[in-house]
């Protein structure tokens, strides 16, 4: 390429740990070199060369390759350092996913879905939901998982249908359902029976538990008997 242009004579990707490194030699009348430095899996430390490549010309400030990198959607902070060793460091820390969203894509703790493989896959839960109403499964998630860890157990799936309808998977393979309405009481009927089969020592699998009846709880055993929770039972109130 000629002097006006990036000049690129190494570009290398070491693994620090949990630290993606690149080093990049930039046309000397640019600023020297830079690397690129943060907990990037190889496609994110792909798409950040890109950029620093696409920006990095004759004139073009770190200021400006920043506000590039700053750019990407699944980028949460960007970060110019000094470094003894290295001279210019720009730091980058991605988003944290939380979930996986409808199959396809990963959604962000903010909210943001991102596609692609641009995370790394993992025991992360699946969240099911319509377009535009990512916000709230996170908030819905973030309410009611700790609650269910007192009890043994870890959302494997949450789903909220196209009219409004709440139902949970466990990574046991029960399925909790809670509809649209009345969505705190519901949960607290669902508590009271874990209280209750604590209290009890009752050992017994539960394949479902449908909290959608007025006042009650219908329950699927693993011998496929049925139990129907009273009124007071499904009463007990937990803190949410």
């Amino acid at each position: 390429m000629s002097g006006n242009f990036l000049r690129m004579g190494l570009m290398t990707s070491l693994s620090l740990g949990l630290i993606s490194l690149a080093v990049v030699f930039l046309d000397k009348s640019s600023f020297g070199s830079l690397s690129i430095s943060g907990d990037l899996n190889n496609e994110q430390l792909f798409r950040a060369k890109e950029i620093l490549m696409k920006n990095s010309g004759r004139g073009s400030s770190p200021r400006h390759i920043i506000s590039a990198l700053s750019e990407l959607p699944w980028v949460r902070e960007v970060n110019l350092r000094k470094h003894w060793s290295l001279g210019s460091v720009i730091e980058i820390s991605p988003k944290n996913v939380i979930a996986y969203w409808n199959d396809d894509s990963f959604i962000a703790n903010d909210g943001v879905v991102l596609k692609g493989n641009l995370f790394r896959a993992g025991s992360l839960p699946y969240f099911y939901g319509p377009e535009g109403r990512e916000k709230n499964l996170i908030d819905f998630y973030l309410q009611v998982s700790g609650v269910l860890k007192r009890y043994g157990h870890h959302i494997n799936e949450l789903k909220l249908s196209e009219l409004g309808a709440w139902s949970i998977e466990m990574q046991t393979g029960l399925r909790l359902f809670l509809g649209k309405d009345e969505l705190k009481n519901r949960l607290e009927r669902f508590i009271a029976l874990e209280e209750y089969r604590r209290m009890t020592g009752d050992g017994r699998p539960v394949l479902s538990a449908d909290a959608r009846y007025p006042g009650g709880l219908a329950v699927r055993f693993g011998d496929e008997k049925f139990g129907q929770i009273s009124r007071n039972l499904a009463h007990r109130e937990i803190d949410l």
